[in-house]
Parts: structure tokens; C-alpha cells; sequence
């Protein structure tokens, strides 16, 4: 019994002697380290990326400007300016204030003008018709057309097609041909933002004319995207005292209109009895040609859609400046001869 009883106070020691040894190891300064299973650090994490940066302001108003009618263009030796597409809404010479007011002619223009940068296997595939032949002009899906134009204007389904530019039967828009191109004049703008509304002044330098342009009115949606609400075309009269030099009363002065012009175009016998005095010697020109809603009425069976049908043909036929002018002219003095409206 004193002998089991001796071994086990031997043991005994030997463990509290063990126990001393590894406390007097561990420096005092140290606090224990618990086991890894049981650390309460948490693991490292991987850093999260970078957000991608806002577009700024400055990036979204030019993309705005674009996709109403301008693109980039790069002159040989120059750097990059904006100037006006083929078919752009910019050179309407007349204002409106809603969408509505928009003919479906001038929704037509403006939607081949966002076609421009896509693939031409894309357009073939998507803007023909099995029932159109070769040679009859893009056809646009009722679906695509007013998903696109519907995204940028507040027009209504029922107004788009209302209009000889769309065919029922074969579910889309499409017209026979296309207009000729004039000058493409730079586009320079500056802008103001008040809230989620955008006014953009936009102004169109012509080489051999006085400049043009207008006000755009955007309203700016919660999602990042936008609605056109409206422009202020700049009217003949502000246009032409713009283009004034100072010196205007010592000065011979030829003045030419270009780009889009409504009904008769432009009131040349007004404006020079406007600025007869403030001009020593003033001459106007008018080589404006028709806005594209004057066209909208050339598929109807009456006498205004005969006569308009058939200049439209001669005007797309036409191989010089001069000949449109002079179809241009045509049309003008038809449509008031058929409305009853003096030319003078």
C-alpha cells in the first residue's frame, strides 16, 4: 500500500514538474494562442473589385447628341468633331414641342440613321422583306421600328402607324428609294441640366452658309436612359441676325438658307423688308429643300399624293444639286397652288 501510494505522489510530481518547465518556456509578454480550429480571426477576403466608373456628364450628353442625328468624323490631319449624319433630325427647319408632332416620315429618317454603324449582313438579314424586291428601300419590322423609336420618343403606336410608311399587311415600315445628301455642316453644343431635364443648344456650321441649329429638350430617366420632349428651331429671322457682321450697314450682304424647311420654306420677301435698314445692300438666297414630313402624304390615292409621288421619284432621280432645287421649288409651289396659299 506505502509503496503504491509512493509511486503515485511520484507521478504526481513529475506532472506539476512537466506543467512548470512549459509555463516558465512561454515568455510573459505572450498571451497564450488558442488552437487554429478555434481562432476567432476572420480569414482574409479578397479585395473586391473597383467599380466601374459613371459615365460622366460630358460623355452622356455627346452619346445624346449622336443618337439625334450626328456622328463622329475625323478629317485627314484633323482631330475628331461631330457632324451631321446622312438623315438627321437636325436639319429640321421646324419646331415641335411633343412627339406626336413627329411624322412617321421623320421617324422613318431618323431610325435608318442609327442603321448606319450596323453590320450589313445584320441589315440584310433583319431589314428586308421575302415580299420586296431588289432595289425597293429598307424595310423596317413593326417590332424593331417602334421598340427603338418608342425607347427615345413618347409616341404612341397607334400614331407611328398611321401613315402610308407603314404596311400592315406586311408588318413593318418601308419606303421605295431614299433622298439625296447635302452638306454635312459640324455640329458644336454646349448644354444646361436642371434636375432630370437636359436643354441642349445645338448650333450647325455650314461652309458656304450661315450657320443653323436649335434647342433640344431632353428629359433624363432614373435607369440611365432619356426621352427627346422637344426643339426650338432657331427661326429665319434669328438666323440671319445672328449671321450679321457688325459692320452690316456699310456692308453687301448675300445671305443663303440650307438644311430642312417646311410648307413654302422661307419667307425671303419678309425677311428683307425686316432688315432693310440694317443692311446697306442685302441679298437672300433659299436652297433649303423639303422637310421629310412633306413627303408623308406621296402614297395617297388623291391629287396631292399624285403630285407629290411624282416629284419625289424625279427628286430622287435627280444627278445634280441644281435639279433638286428645282424640283424642290416645284413642290413648294404645288402645295400652295393646292391649298390655295400665294407664293408671291
Amino acid at each position: 500500500m506505502k509503496k503504491t501510494l509512493c509511486l503515485l505522489l511520484s507521478a504526481a510530481l513529475l506532472l506539476l514538474t512537466a506543467c512548470g518547465e512549459k509555463s516558465q518556456a512561454r515568455p510573459s509578454s505572450e498571451a497564450p494562442t488558442a488552437p487554429s480550429s478555434l481562432s476567432t480571426q476572420p480569414p482574409p477576403q479578397e479585395p473586391e473589385p473597383a467599380p466601374e466608373p459613371a459615365q460622366t456628364e460630358e460623355a452622356l450628353v455627346r452619346e445624346i447628341v449622336m443618337t439625334y442625328g450626328a456622328e463622329e468624323s475625323t478629317p485627314k490631319g484633323g482631330s475628331v468633331r461631330l457632324v451631321t449624319k446622312m438623315v438627321s433630325l437636325l436639319y429640321m427647319g421646324s419646331s415641335w414641342s411633343h412627339p406626336e408632332e413627329l411624322s412617321t416620315a421623320d421617324y422613318w429618317g431618323w431610325f435608318l440613321s442609327t442603321t448606319f454603324d450596323e453590320d450589313q449582313e445584320y441589315k440584310l438579314e433583319h431589314y428586308t422583306h421575302p415580299e420586296l424586291g431588289e432595289g425597293s428601300g429598307w424595310f423596317f419590322p413593326q417590332e424593331l421600328f417602334e421598340e427603338r423609336v418608342q425607347r427615345y420618343f413618347k409616341v404612341s403606336t397607334e400614331s407611328l402607324r398611321d401613315s402610308s410608311y407603314y404596311d400592315p399587311k406586311l408588318g413593318g415600315y418601308w419606303v421605295g428609294g431614299g433622298g439625296g445628301v447635302g452638306e454635312r455642316p459640324e455640329v458644336t453644343y454646349t448644354y444646361a441640366r436642371e434636375g432630370d431635364t437636359l436643354t441642349i443648344d445645338l448650333e450647325l456650321h455650314y461652309e458656304y452658309s450661315q450657320p443653323a441649329g436649335g434647342r433640344l429638350y431632353v428629359t433624363l430617366e432614373t435607369d440611365g436612359g432619356w426621352k427627346y420632349t422637344g426643339w426650338d428651331c432657331r427661326p429665319p429671322a434669328e438666323a440671319l441676325a445672328a449671321c450679321l457682321p457688325k459692320t452690316a450697314g456699310l456692308d453687301v450682304c448675300r445671305v443663303i438658307f440650307t438644311g430642312e424647311a417646311e410648307g413654302q420654306g422661307v419667307d425671303l420677301p419678309a425677311l428683307e423688308r425686316a432688315f432693310r435698314d440694317r443692311v446697306y445692300a442685302l441679298e437672300l438666297r433659299d436652297q433649303t429643300r423639303p422637310a421629310q414630313s412633306i413627303w408623308t402624304r406621296a402614297g395617297e390615292d388623291s391629287l396631292r399624293g399624285l403630285f407629290l409621288g411624282e416629284l419625289r421619284r424625279r427628286y430622287e432621280d435627280a444627278s445634280t444639286e441644281e435639279e433638286r432645287q428645282q424640283i424642290t421649288q416645284a413642290v413648294r409651289f404645288g402645295l400652295a397652288a393646292l391649298e390655295g396659299r400665294d407664293m408671291g
